[in-house]
């Protein structure tokens, strides 16, 4: 009887584990199919990041390349250069009529020898002097410059002799100029040049006239 008793006791134990062991719940506290369904969510943020993240990626290369850089306009500033303007140089105004003027590169007074000197003389005469002064007051209005002085003849006479007395004619009138102060800032040069460069030809009284003569050429100094 107590062996009956020790079998049903011990088949009523073991019937009561196997009932427990099916009633006991998962150790995760989550049914197996609700874990592959959280897998799967998982998996499937995952698959979701990276391709949030891969359009990023491609959004940025994207927006690299047809990023539009165009470098600054950098000009060089306009640099004009200073307005210089060359002296105004005016003809000077000589009240003597039969003394000539003219204007070029350089400008060129011509006086007749008999206004400055007596026939075959090289000393000034008194009344030449008065002309001189008022050419260099003419030239004064120039400042400074180079003023060359040139003596002329006719062909009559020995042509040495007339190369002689047009040097020292060239002399005398150069040294009035030098005696007055304010042409201290002019260069002067002198040159007897004879017969050799007659203005017209000497075959009358007239022309004659005209090729012995005194040539004042005056090339003003450039200041800016």
């Amino acid at each position: 009887m107590l062996k009956k008793s020790g079998m049903l006791f011990f088949l009523l134990v073991i019937v009561l584990a196997a009932c427990t062991g099916e009633d006991e719940p998962d150790s995760s506290g989550k049914p197996a199919a609700d874990t592959g369904e959280e897998e799967a969510q998982e998996q499937e943020s995952t698959d979701e990041a990276q391709s949030e993240e891969e359009e990023q990626e491609k959004d940025k290369e994207d927006s690299g390349s047809s990023f539009d850089y165009s470098p600054p306009d950098v000009s060089a500033p306009e640099v004009s250069a200073p307005e210089v303007s060359a002296p105004e140089v005016s003809a000077p105004e000589i009240t003597v009529p039969e003394v000539g003027v003219s204007m070029g590169e350089e400008i060129t007074i011509n006086v007749p020898d008999h206004l400055l000197f007596d026939f075959d003389e090289s000393t000034l005469r008194d009344d030449a002097l008065a002309l001189l002064e008022e050419i260099s007051g003419e030239l004064e209005q120039y400042e400074a410059g180079e003023v060359k002085i040139h003596g002329h003849t006719d062909n009559q006479g020995e042509a040495s002799y007339n190369q002689q007395l047009s040097q020292e004619r060239a002399e005398a009138v150069e040294a009035y100029f030098v005696e007055e102060e304010t042409m201290d800032d002019f260069d002067f040069s002198t040159k007897g040049f004879g017969e050799t460069e007659p203005v017209v030809s000497n075959d009358t009284e007239e022309n004659r006239a005209k090729n012995r003569r005194v040539e004042i050429i005056v090339k003003p100094e450039e200041t800016e």
